[in-house]
């Protein structure tokens, strides 16, 4: 994995698809009286700013951690870095097995689920950094042809309409719905860039903000359709309202419910998050040790 250009295409997939698993079950997040597709787009455009500048700290970090003598610094950041990454594997991990356990096997007990989930997550992330860069690709483009795919199947439900029901209300509920946008989706992506950063040497920032645009948008758009089939409120006070806008469209007697392209974008997404967490929080405990033995 020397040829670092090689893998550009396949660290703005990686992004993207961490991006989406940090939001695909809980949008739209609708906390007040106005238009949550605006604040989502608000938190985005700060949030690919934020994950470029990121991608330049990782970087520091990372290699050499940018040259720091004290063993207390580097410790300290490379356990900022491990924190963010655990967090991110257990909130992959719980999201998925309780939309699982809520959604797709309501009868099923929530342990054998989470058992489950773990064993396919142990899998991946003793696979090769190489095998889940290509894996990310194949899943990113999954994800962007589905969502385009389900949006044009749900095209005659939708209701334009919808997206201007509420006017754009800028207070301090405006800022407090981007801001939770912002934490819980766009800053998991630091787990991304740690991974990128230690396979492959460094992250380029460019590929970090274009990886970051490219989940935003593909999240805007599960927003959008969201909104136009059930409205502000109602969106907002359903559980996993984009699944919900999925399956309550059909189309004649024999294909009634495409929930199922959902359930494979949500699977391959969210195990690549749980296992990238897992992956990322082990490389960065060897490289703090390493580092700290040489210092």
């Amino acid at each position: 994995m020397n040829k670092i250009y090689s893998y550009k295409l396949h660290s703005i997939s990686l992004i993207s698809v961490i991006i989406f698993a940090s939001g695909a079950l809980n949008i739209p997040y609708t906390n007040y009286n106005g238009n949550s597709l605006v604040a989502f787009l608000a938190a985005a455009v700060i949030g690919i700013a934020a994950v470029a500048s990121l991608a330049l700290c990782v970087n520091i970090i990372t290699s050499n951690f940018g040259g720091i003598t004290s063993k207390i610094i580097t410790v300290a950041l490379g356990a900022a870095l491990i924190f963010a990454s655990v967090v991110s594997c257990v909130d992959a991990a719980v999201s998925f097995c309780r939309f699982v356990g809520d959604i797709m096997l309501p009868q099923t007990q929530k342990w054998f689920i989470f058992i489950c989930f773990a064993a396919v997550m142990v899998v991946f992330a003793k696979s090769r950094e190489s095998a889940i860069l290509k894996f990310s690709l194949i899943t990113a483009v999954l994800n962007a042809t589905l969502i385009l795919l389900l949006l044009l199947y749900c095209f005659k439900s939708l209701s334009f309409e919808n997206l201007f029901e509420n006017k754009i209300v800028i207070n301090k509920d405006f800022f407090a719905q981007g801001f939770k946008c912002f934490c819980e989706i766009f800053l998991p992506a630091v787990t991304a860039l740690s991974f990128i950063a230690l396979s492959l040497g460094r992250v380029e920032p460019s590929c970090a903000s274009i990886g970051a645009a490219a989940g935003g948008v593909i999240l805007a758009i599960c927003i959008a359709q969201c909104l136009m089939i059930f409205g502000e409120t109602i969106a907002g006070a359903t559980d996993y309202a984009y699944m919900a806008s999925v399956g309550t469209v059909t189309t004649g007697s024999l294909f009634t419910r495409p929930d199922g392209f959902a359930y494979v974008m949500f699977f391959a997404s969210y195990i690549i998050k749980a296992s990238l967490g897992a992956k990322t929080t082990v490389m960065l405990i060897k490289k703090i040790i390493k580092k700290s033995r040489s210092v």
